[in-house]
Protein backbone atom coordinates (compact mmCIF):
# COMPACT_ATOMS: atom_id res chain seq x y z
CA UNK A 1 0.00 0.00 0.00
CA UNK A 2 1.13 3.57 -0.85
CA UNK A 3 1.93 6.06 1.82
CA UNK A 4 -1.01 8.29 -0.85
CA UNK A 5 -3.12 4.96 0.17
CA UNK A 6 -2.85 5.59 3.71
CA UNK A 7 -3.09 9.29 3.69
CA UNK A 8 -6.14 9.67 1.64
CA UNK A 9 -8.42 8.42 4.47
CA UNK A 10 -7.67 11.08 6.47
CA UNK A 11 -8.21 14.32 4.34
CA UNK A 12 -8.16 17.19 4.65
CA UNK A 13 -5.28 16.46 7.38
CA UNK A 14 -2.36 17.11 5.90
CA UNK A 15 1.34 18.45 7.08
CA UNK A 16 0.39 21.81 5.23
CA UNK A 17 -3.17 21.93 6.50
CA UNK A 18 -2.14 21.28 10.24
CA UNK A 19 -0.04 23.78 10.52
CA UNK A 20 -2.53 26.41 8.44
CA UNK A 21 -5.28 25.48 10.98
CA UNK A 22 -2.29 25.62 13.95
CA UNK A 23 -1.83 29.42 13.15
CA UNK A 24 -4.99 30.45 11.55
CA UNK A 25 -7.36 29.81 14.29
CA UNK A 26 -4.85 31.28 17.10
CA UNK A 27 -4.67 34.53 14.97
CA UNK A 28 -8.55 34.38 14.84
CA UNK A 29 -9.37 33.76 18.18
CA UNK A 30 -6.82 37.21 18.87
CA UNK A 31 -8.67 39.43 16.72
CA UNK A 32 -11.46 38.81 18.81
CA UNK A 33 -10.14 38.83 21.88
CA UNK A 34 -8.26 41.99 21.32
CA UNK A 35 -11.06 43.49 20.07
CA UNK A 36 -13.08 42.48 23.14
CA UNK A 37 -10.76 44.16 25.27
CA UNK A 38 -10.55 46.96 23.16
CA UNK A 39 -14.52 47.95 23.79
CA UNK A 40 -14.58 47.18 27.39
CA UNK A 41 -11.54 49.33 27.87
CA UNK A 42 -12.83 52.23 25.55
CA UNK A 43 -16.56 52.31 26.50
CA UNK A 44 -14.68 52.04 30.24
CA UNK A 45 -17.51 48.88 31.13
CA UNK A 46 -15.22 47.05 33.35
CA UNK A 47 -12.84 43.89 33.00
CA UNK A 48 -14.86 41.08 34.52
CA UNK A 49 -13.80 37.46 35.42
CA UNK A 50 -15.57 36.09 32.25
CA UNK A 51 -12.99 38.26 30.32
CA UNK A 52 -9.76 36.88 31.85
CA UNK A 53 -10.76 33.27 31.50
CA UNK A 54 -11.13 33.98 27.80
CA UNK A 55 -8.11 35.54 27.87
CA UNK A 56 -6.64 32.65 29.41
CA UNK A 57 -7.88 30.42 27.38
CA UNK A 58 -7.08 32.11 24.31
CA UNK A 59 -2.86 31.51 26.15
CA UNK A 60 -3.94 27.78 25.69
CA UNK A 61 -5.11 28.04 21.98
CA UNK A 62 -1.68 29.76 21.06
CA UNK A 63 0.25 26.98 22.92
CA UNK A 64 -1.80 24.47 20.90
CA UNK A 65 -1.50 26.07 17.65
CA UNK A 66 2.45 26.25 18.62
CA UNK A 67 2.20 22.38 19.30
CA UNK A 68 1.11 21.45 16.04
CA UNK A 69 3.01 23.77 13.86
CA UNK A 70 5.88 22.22 15.36
CA UNK A 71 4.39 18.61 15.42
CA UNK A 72 4.16 19.04 11.44
CA UNK A 73 7.30 20.74 10.83
CA UNK A 74 9.88 18.21 12.04
CA UNK A 75 7.14 15.54 10.20
CA UNK A 76 5.78 13.84 13.41
CA UNK A 77 2.03 14.99 12.76
CA UNK A 78 0.00 14.07 9.79
CA UNK A 79 2.27 11.83 8.51
CA UNK A 80 1.82 7.68 8.08
CA UNK A 81 2.87 5.56 11.14
CA UNK A 82 5.73 2.83 10.39
CA UNK A 83 3.72 -0.54 10.02
CA UNK A 84 6.61 -2.69 11.69
CA UNK A 85 7.25 -5.98 10.84
CA UNK A 86 4.62 -8.54 10.70
CA UNK A 87 0.84 -8.47 10.84
CA UNK A 88 0.70 -7.16 14.44
CA UNK A 89 3.60 -5.34 13.80
CA UNK A 90 2.99 -1.49 14.61
CA UNK A 91 2.06 -2.30 18.21
CA UNK A 92 5.46 -2.96 18.74
CA UNK A 93 6.88 0.35 16.61
CA UNK A 94 8.51 2.97 19.03
CA UNK A 95 10.43 6.05 16.34
CA UNK A 96 10.83 9.44 17.17
CA UNK A 97 7.95 10.52 15.58
CA UNK A 98 5.29 8.05 16.93
CA UNK A 99 6.65 9.24 20.59
CA UNK A 100 6.54 12.86 19.50
CA UNK A 101 2.83 12.13 18.28
CA UNK A 102 1.87 10.95 21.93
CA UNK A 103 3.51 13.29 23.48
CA UNK A 104 1.45 16.48 21.73
CA UNK A 105 -1.59 14.32 22.48
CA UNK A 106 -1.15 14.32 25.97
CA UNK A 107 -0.17 17.89 26.05
CA UNK A 108 -2.84 18.99 24.27
CA UNK A 109 -5.55 16.72 25.55
CA UNK A 110 -5.25 18.28 28.90
CA UNK A 111 -5.25 21.73 27.42
CA UNK A 112 -7.75 21.23 25.23
CA UNK A 113 -10.18 20.50 28.63
CA UNK A 114 -8.94 22.93 30.46
CA UNK A 115 -9.28 25.88 27.77
CA UNK A 116 -13.25 24.48 27.15
CA UNK A 117 -13.79 24.78 30.53
CA UNK A 118 -12.51 28.34 30.67
CA UNK A 119 -14.50 28.85 27.42
CA UNK A 120 -17.79 27.75 29.20
CA UNK A 121 -17.16 29.45 32.24
CA UNK A 122 -16.76 32.29 30.34
CA UNK A 123 -20.32 32.39 28.64
CA UNK A 124 -21.82 31.55 31.84
CA UNK A 125 -20.37 34.68 33.50
CA UNK A 126 -21.18 36.74 30.51
CA UNK A 127 -24.91 35.69 31.09
CA UNK A 128 -24.55 35.92 34.49
CA UNK A 129 -23.62 39.97 33.87
CA UNK A 130 -26.90 40.60 31.59
CA UNK A 131 -29.40 38.27 33.21
CA UNK A 132 -30.81 38.51 36.61
CA UNK A 133 -33.51 35.98 38.33
CA UNK A 134 -34.74 33.20 40.72
CA UNK A 135 -34.77 30.78 37.99
CA UNK A 136 -32.09 31.99 36.05
CA UNK A 137 -29.56 32.05 38.60
CA UNK A 138 -30.24 28.28 39.80
CA UNK A 139 -29.53 27.40 36.21
CA UNK A 140 -26.41 29.24 35.77
CA UNK A 141 -24.96 28.11 39.25
CA UNK A 142 -25.84 24.80 38.49
CA UNK A 143 -23.97 24.80 35.09
CA UNK A 144 -21.19 26.79 36.26
CA UNK A 145 -21.06 23.57 39.07
CA UNK A 146 -21.23 20.97 36.64
CA UNK A 147 -18.67 22.83 34.05
CA UNK A 148 -15.82 22.83 37.17
CA UNK A 149 -16.78 18.92 38.02
CA UNK A 150 -16.38 18.75 33.99
CA UNK A 151 -13.13 19.88 33.82
CA UNK A 152 -11.37 19.02 37.26
CA UNK A 153 -12.61 15.14 36.46
CA UNK A 154 -11.64 14.92 33.07
CA UNK A 155 -8.39 16.50 33.51
CA UNK A 156 -7.77 14.07 36.52
CA UNK A 157 -8.83 11.09 34.32
CA UNK A 158 -6.49 12.50 31.33
CA UNK A 159 -3.61 13.22 33.62
CA UNK A 160 -3.41 9.55 35.37
CA UNK A 161 -5.00 7.40 32.49
CA UNK A 162 -2.14 4.92 32.49
CA UNK A 163 -1.91 5.69 36.91
CA UNK A 164 1.64 6.34 37.50
CA UNK A 165 3.22 4.82 34.97
CA UNK A 166 4.12 7.74 32.58
CA UNK A 167 6.31 6.08 30.23
CA UNK A 168 3.38 4.16 28.84
CA UNK A 169 1.70 7.07 27.62
CA UNK A 170 4.54 7.54 24.51
CA UNK A 171 5.81 3.79 24.42
CA UNK A 172 4.75 1.59 21.91
CA UNK A 173 0.69 0.71 21.47
CA UNK A 174 0.71 -2.44 23.03
CA UNK A 175 2.58 -0.81 26.12
CA UNK A 176 -0.32 1.85 26.04
CA UNK A 177 -3.09 -0.71 26.23
CA UNK A 178 -1.51 -2.94 28.86
CA UNK A 179 -0.88 0.04 31.21
CA UNK A 180 -3.73 2.95 30.32
CA UNK A 181 -7.21 3.01 30.31
CA UNK A 182 -9.20 2.67 26.89
CA UNK A 183 -8.78 5.72 25.10
CA UNK A 184 -11.85 4.96 22.90
CA UNK A 185 -14.16 5.69 26.08
CA UNK A 186 -12.41 8.51 27.37
CA UNK A 187 -12.72 10.18 23.97
CA UNK A 188 -16.40 9.59 23.62
CA UNK A 189 -17.01 10.47 27.19
CA UNK A 190 -15.12 13.93 26.52
CA UNK A 191 -16.81 14.77 23.44
CA UNK A 192 -20.30 13.47 24.51
CA UNK A 193 -20.46 15.31 27.78
CA UNK A 194 -18.88 19.05 25.90
CA UNK A 195 -21.59 18.53 23.03
CA UNK A 196 -23.93 18.58 25.94
CA UNK A 197 -22.80 21.19 27.58
CA UNK A 198 -22.51 23.04 25.36
CA UNK A 199 -25.99 22.84 23.92
CA UNK A 200 -27.14 23.65 27.71
CA UNK A 201 -25.12 26.90 28.19
CA UNK A 202 -26.04 27.88 24.60
CA UNK A 203 -29.94 27.19 25.56
CA UNK A 204 -29.55 28.94 28.73
CA UNK A 205 -30.11 32.77 27.54
CA UNK A 206 -33.03 31.96 24.68
CA UNK A 207 -36.25 32.16 27.24
CA UNK A 208 -34.68 34.99 28.79
CA UNK A 209 -34.30 36.67 25.22
CA UNK A 210 -37.40 35.83 23.74
CA UNK A 211 -39.46 36.84 27.31
CA UNK A 212 -38.83 40.94 26.62
CA UNK A 213 -41.27 42.78 25.55
CA UNK A 214 -39.66 43.30 21.64
CA UNK A 215 -40.55 42.44 18.47
CA UNK A 216 -39.74 39.64 17.23
CA UNK A 217 -36.87 40.50 14.54
CA UNK A 218 -35.22 42.27 17.75
CA UNK A 219 -35.11 39.15 19.59
CA UNK A 220 -33.85 36.99 16.62
CA UNK A 221 -30.99 39.80 16.14
CA UNK A 222 -30.05 39.34 19.83
CA UNK A 223 -30.19 35.90 19.64
CA UNK A 224 -28.45 35.54 16.78
CA UNK A 225 -25.57 37.18 18.61
CA UNK A 226 -25.06 33.89 21.22
CA UNK A 227 -26.12 31.45 18.68
CA UNK A 228 -22.84 31.26 16.75
CA UNK A 229 -22.17 29.14 19.25
CA UNK A 230 -24.29 26.36 17.85
CA UNK A 231 -21.51 26.15 15.03
CA UNK A 232 -18.80 25.19 17.77
CA UNK A 233 -21.42 22.35 18.72
CA UNK A 234 -21.44 21.06 14.69
CA UNK A 235 -18.10 21.30 14.96
CA UNK A 236 -17.73 19.08 18.46
CA UNK A 237 -20.02 16.47 16.36
CA UNK A 238 -18.16 16.76 13.48
CA UNK A 239 -14.33 15.64 15.57
CA UNK A 240 -16.91 12.97 17.03
CA UNK A 241 -17.95 11.48 14.27
CA UNK A 242 -14.84 11.53 12.36
CA UNK A 243 -13.05 10.30 15.34
CA UNK A 244 -15.69 7.48 16.21
CA UNK A 245 -15.94 6.46 12.02
CA UNK A 246 -11.62 6.43 12.01
CA UNK A 247 -10.93 4.38 15.14
CA UNK A 248 -13.67 1.64 14.29
CA UNK A 249 -12.02 1.67 10.60
CA UNK A 250 -10.41 -1.08 9.20
CA UNK A 251 -6.83 0.77 9.47
CA UNK A 252 -6.92 2.75 12.65
CA UNK A 253 -4.95 0.24 14.69
CA UNK A 254 -2.26 0.82 12.26
CA UNK A 255 -1.91 4.49 12.11
CA UNK A 256 -2.01 6.08 15.35
CA UNK A 257 0.19 9.22 14.27
CA UNK A 258 -2.59 10.25 11.78
CA UNK A 259 -5.73 8.98 14.26
CA UNK A 260 -3.93 11.85 16.47
CA UNK A 261 -3.50 14.18 14.28
CA UNK A 262 -6.81 13.94 13.36
CA UNK A 263 -8.37 14.51 16.78
CA UNK A 264 -5.89 17.58 17.26
CA UNK A 265 -7.27 19.11 14.10
CA UNK A 266 -10.38 19.52 15.13
CA UNK A 267 -10.11 19.65 18.29
CA UNK A 268 -8.13 23.14 17.28
CA UNK A 269 -10.60 24.30 15.07
CA UNK A 270 -13.50 23.89 18.11
CA UNK A 271 -11.40 25.77 20.11
CA UNK A 272 -10.77 28.48 18.22
CA UNK A 273 -14.33 28.81 17.20
CA UNK A 274 -15.49 28.58 20.88
CA UNK A 275 -13.33 31.60 21.76
CA UNK A 276 -14.47 33.51 18.58
CA UNK A 277 -18.40 32.58 19.50
CA UNK A 278 -18.00 33.66 23.19
CA UNK A 279 -16.12 36.69 21.73
CA UNK A 280 -18.94 38.17 19.69
CA UNK A 281 -22.02 39.31 21.80
CA UNK A 282 -19.32 41.95 22.97
CA UNK A 283 -18.40 42.93 20.04
CA UNK A 284 -21.80 44.82 18.73
CA UNK A 285 -20.41 48.45 19.51
CA UNK A 286 -18.53 47.70 16.24
CA UNK A 287 -21.60 47.49 13.95
CA UNK A 288 -23.25 50.20 16.06
CA UNK A 289 -23.94 53.77 14.64
CA UNK A 290 -20.26 55.90 14.87
CA UNK A 291 -18.80 52.36 15.27
CA UNK A 292 -15.58 51.49 12.66
CA UNK A 293 -18.33 48.78 10.97
CA UNK A 294 -21.46 50.79 11.42
CA UNK A 295 -21.71 50.37 7.29
CA UNK A 296 -21.58 46.73 7.05
CA UNK A 297 -24.78 46.88 9.78
CA UNK A 298 -26.31 49.64 7.88
CA UNK A 299 -26.64 47.74 4.53
CA UNK A 300 -27.38 44.48 6.30
CA UNK A 301 -30.41 46.14 7.75
CA UNK A 302 -31.53 47.54 4.58
CA UNK A 303 -31.79 44.81 2.48
CA UNK A 304 -33.39 42.60 5.05
CA UNK A 305 -35.58 45.30 6.03
CA UNK A 306 -38.34 47.69 4.77
CA UNK A 307 -39.29 51.04 5.37
CA UNK A 308 -42.53 50.02 6.88
CA UNK A 309 -40.93 47.61 9.37
CA UNK A 310 -38.11 49.85 9.92
CA UNK A 311 -41.18 52.24 11.28
CA UNK A 312 -42.54 49.85 13.39
CA UNK A 313 -39.80 48.76 15.36
CA UNK A 314 -38.95 52.45 16.02
CA UNK A 315 -42.33 53.30 16.98
CA UNK A 316 -42.23 50.31 19.41
CA UNK A 317 -38.99 51.02 20.90
CA UNK A 318 -40.35 54.85 21.72
CA UNK A 319 -43.72 53.52 23.18
CA UNK A 320 -43.13 52.38 26.75
CA UNK A 321 -44.48 48.93 27.76
CA UNK A 322 -45.98 47.60 31.07
CA UNK A 323 -43.62 46.58 33.33
CA UNK A 324 -40.45 47.92 31.38
CA UNK A 325 -38.97 51.09 30.15
CA UNK A 326 -36.87 52.24 27.28
CA UNK A 327 -34.58 54.70 27.37
CA UNK A 328 -32.23 56.41 25.39
CA UNK A 329 -28.47 56.38 26.38
CA UNK A 330 -26.71 59.42 26.56
CA UNK A 331 -23.32 58.07 27.55
CA UNK A 332 -22.93 56.55 24.62
CA UNK A 333 -22.88 58.25 20.76
CA UNK A 334 -24.91 55.30 19.49
CA UNK A 335 -28.93 54.80 20.07
CA UNK A 336 -29.51 52.46 22.99
CA UNK A 337 -32.27 50.54 23.97
CA UNK A 338 -31.61 50.04 27.56
CA UNK A 339 -34.02 47.81 29.21
CA UNK A 340 -35.17 47.43 32.84
CA UNK A 341 -37.74 46.10 34.62
CA UNK A 342 -39.17 48.25 37.57
CA UNK A 343 -41.20 45.86 38.93
CA UNK A 344 -37.96 44.53 41.00
CA UNK A 345 -35.72 46.81 42.31
CA UNK A 346 -32.12 44.89 42.00
CA UNK A 347 -31.29 45.24 38.59
CA UNK A 348 -27.71 45.59 38.27
CA UNK A 349 -25.37 48.20 37.57
CA UNK A 350 -21.83 47.82 35.89
CA UNK A 351 -22.25 49.92 32.92
CA UNK A 352 -23.22 48.34 29.70
CA UNK A 353 -26.89 47.68 28.31
CA UNK A 354 -28.40 45.79 25.75
CA UNK A 355 -28.75 47.24 22.59
CA UNK A 356 -31.28 46.50 20.18
CA UNK A 357 -29.76 47.85 17.07
CA UNK A 358 -26.22 47.63 18.01
CA UNK A 359 -26.02 44.38 20.22
CA UNK A 360 -23.91 45.30 22.94
CA UNK A 361 -24.43 43.32 26.00
CA UNK A 362 -25.62 44.53 28.96
CA UNK A 363 -28.80 44.84 31.16
CA UNK A 364 -30.54 44.46 34.74
CA UNK A 365 -33.08 42.18 33.41
CA UNK A 366 -35.19 39.48 34.99
CA UNK A 367 -36.55 37.35 32.89
CA UNK A 368 -38.80 35.32 35.71
CA UNK A 369 -40.96 38.91 35.92
CA UNK A 370 -41.10 39.97 31.95
CA UNK A 371 -43.13 37.45 31.29
CA UNK A 372 -45.68 38.06 33.76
Amino acid sequence: MSVEDLVAPYYPVTPTSVIVVGAALPTLASIAVALRFYIKLKRRTGIGLDDWLILFSLILLISFGIIMIVGSAVHALAQPTPLGKGPGGFAHVKTWALTFTFKTKYATNIIQIIAFGAIKLSVLLFYRRIFIGKRFNIATWTLMVTVILWTMGFTVVFVFQCKLNFWALWSTLFDMVENCLQGVFLYEALTVSDIITDFLILSVPVPCIWALKLSRSKKAAICGAFLLGYLVIAFSCLRHVIMWTQLKGSRTTSQGILIMSTWEYWTIVEMGMAIVAACLPSLGPLFSVGGPFAGISETLYSLFSTRKLSSSHSTKQLQPTRGLSIHRGEASSTSQAEIFNHTNTYAKNSGETILTEDLESRAGIIPDDTTQ
